[in-house]
C-alpha cells in the first residue's frame, strides 16, 4: 500500500526559476538537483510520509558537492515551542547513537538544532566538547535557520500520533492464513471411530482386513466410522479479501474489483486488487504537502542560507551565485488513476476521432512528463512521417484526339 501511495515523484515535477537571471540561477538550481539526487530522495521521503506520517529532509555537502537524505522517524525528535503553531519545529534532536563516556558506561549521543545553535550531547545532559572540536563546531548555528525541510501531515501536533493499524493489517493477514493453514492440517487427518468394536485386534496397516461380527446373544451391530473435519476454504479467502478491501477503503484508496475469490484465483486476485486500487485522489493531497515543503522550505533554505554559507568557506565547488530573491516553482504531474498504456490509448483515440480532443493534447496525456517544446517535435514528426508515406496522386489527364478525328471533326 505504501509503494502505491509513494507516486508523486514518480514523474520528476518540474521546477523552474524566477529571477532577472533565469538562464544562470536556472542552470545553478538543476546542477543542485542533479547532484543531489533530489528525485530520487524526495521519493523515498514521500514513502517514509505515507509510512511515519512524517519526513525530515537534511541538505549537506560532501566532497564539494551537495547532497540530501532523509531521516526515518526513529532517528530523530521534533518538538514545537511557538504557541501559534505547533505544527512547525523549533527544535530538532537527531539520535546518533551510543559510545563509551570513558568510564565503562554507554550513553547515548544526541545532535540538536535550533535556529540559533548547533550541540552534540549526550543522555547525561553533558556536551560533547571532543566531538565538538572534532567537527570544528563552536556551537553556533551558521545558518541562522533549522538546516532541515520538514514535512508534517498533522496539522495539530508537531509528532504526528502513528497509525496503529497499518501495523495491525500486516500481522492479521499472515494470521489468518496461518490458521487457515492449520485448520486445512486437521482437515488431512480424519478420526476413525468404532461402535462396539473389539479393538484389541485392529491393526492400522494398508493391507489390513478387519472382520467384525455381532455377538450371538448381543442385540448390538458393530460398525467402523470416520470423521472427516471440514474447512470452508473458500469462505475463509472471501472473508481475508473483504477485509483486506474494507481497510482500504477506510484509508480512502478505492481496491480493485475482483469479483469471487476461491482457493485457485485467491494470489491472483488480491494481487489484481491492488495492482488496480486508485489511489488518485489521496496522491492529489499529498502533492499539497511536497509542492510548499520544497517552495517554501527546502529550496529557500538552500539557496539564501546554505549555498552562500558554503561557498563562503570554500565547501562546494561550484561557486556560482543565485540572484538575491530568486523563487523556485514546483509542478507536479496531475495525479490520475492508474491506467495501462493500452487501455488509455484507446480511449484517446476515441476522444481524438469524435473530435473531443486534439491530437496533440492526447500526446501530452499519453506523456505527461514531456515539456511542451517536446510534445509539439513529436507532434510535428508524426504529421512529417504520415506525410511521406502518403502514396503519390497522379494528376488526371485530359484525353488527347488523333489527328483523323480532329480533321474529321473540323470537316464537320
Amino acid at each position: 500500500m505504501v509503494d502505491k501511495l509513494s507516486k508523486i515523484y514518480s514523474q520528476p515535477p518540474s521546477r523552474t526559476i524566477k529571477s532577472k537571471r533565469k538562464r544562470a540561477d536556472g542552470d545553478l538550481l538543476t546542477w543542485y538537483v542533479d547532484s543531489m539526487k533530489a528525485n530520487r530522495v524526495l521519493n523515498q521521503g514521500n514513502e517514509f510520509f505515507n509510512l511515519f506520517k512524517n519526513c525530515l529532509l537534511q541538505p549537506y555537502v560532501v566532497d564539494g558537492k551537495p547532497a540530501l537524505r532523509t531521516i526515518p522517524s526513529d532517528k530523530f525528535i521534533v518538538r514545537a515551542t511557538n504557541p501559534l503553531d505547533r505544527s512547525k519545529p523549533t527544535q530538532i534532536v537527531l539520535l546518533m547513537g551510543v559510545k563509551s563516556d570513558g568510564m565503562g558506561r554507554k550513553v547515548e549521543v544526541y545532535q540538536g538544532f535550533t535556529k540559533d545553535e548547533i550541540l552534540y550531547f549526550n543522555s547525561n545532559g553533558e556536551i560533547e566538547t571532543g566531538m565538538m572540536a572534532d567537527n570544528e563546531m563552536d556551537g553556533g548555528n551558521p545558518f541562522g535557520h533549522l538546516p532541515f525541510a520538514y514535512v508534517n501531515r498533522s496539522s495539530n501536533s508537531v509528532m504526528p500520533k502513528q497509525d496503529t493499524d497499518m501495523l495491525a493489517m500486516v500481522k492479521l493477514f499472515p494470521v489468518l492464513l496461518a490458521d487457515l493453514s492449520f485448520a486445512i492440517m486437521y482437515q488431512a487427518f480424519s478420526i476413525i471411530y468404532g461402535i462396539d468394536v473389539d479393538d484389541e485386534n485392529l491393526k492400522m496397516a494398508p493391507n489390513a482386513f478387519w472382520r467384525m461380527k455381532s455377538e450371538p446373544n448381543s442385540d448390538k451391530t458393530p460398525s467402523i466410522g470416520v470423521i472427516k473435519p471440514q474447512v470452508d476454504i473458500s469462505e475463509v479467502l472471501g472473508y481475508i479479501s473483504a477485509t483486506l478491501s474494507f481497510w482500504l477503503q477506510s484509508r480512502n484508496i478505492r481496491p480493485g474489483a475482483v469479483g469471487q475469490l476461491t482457493a485457485e484465483n485467491f494470489s491472483s486476485g488480491v494481487s489484481k486488487m491492488v495492482d488496480e486500487m486508485d489511489t488518485s485522489e489521496d496522491r492529489q493531497r499529498q502533492v499539497e504537502y511536497f509542492r510548499p515543503a520544497e517552495v517554501e522550505d527546502l529550496w529557500p533554505l538552500i539557496m539564501d542560507r546554505m549555498h552562500p554559507y558554503w561557498v563562503s568557506n570554500g565547501l562546494i565547488e561550484n561557486t556560482a551565485m543565485f540572484t538575491p530573491g530568486a523563487q523556485v516553482e514546483v509542478n507536479f504531474a496531475e495525479q490520475l488513476p492508474l491506467l495501462r498504456r493500452g487501455t488509455l490509448v484507446a480511449d484517446l483515440k476515441v476522444e481524438v476521432e469524435a473530435g473531443f480532443l486534439k491530437k496533440r493534447d492526447a500526446i501530452q496525456k499519453l506523456n505527461p512528463q514531456w515539456s511542451s517544446e517536446e510534445v509539439d517535435a513529436y507532434a510535428a514528426d508524426i504529421q512529417a512521417e504520415k506525410a511521406a508515406n502518403m502514396p503519390m496522386v497522379q494528376p488526371k489527364q485530359e484525353p488527347v484526339a488523333d489527328e483523323e478525328e480532329a480533321d474529321d471533326g473540323s470537316a464537320a
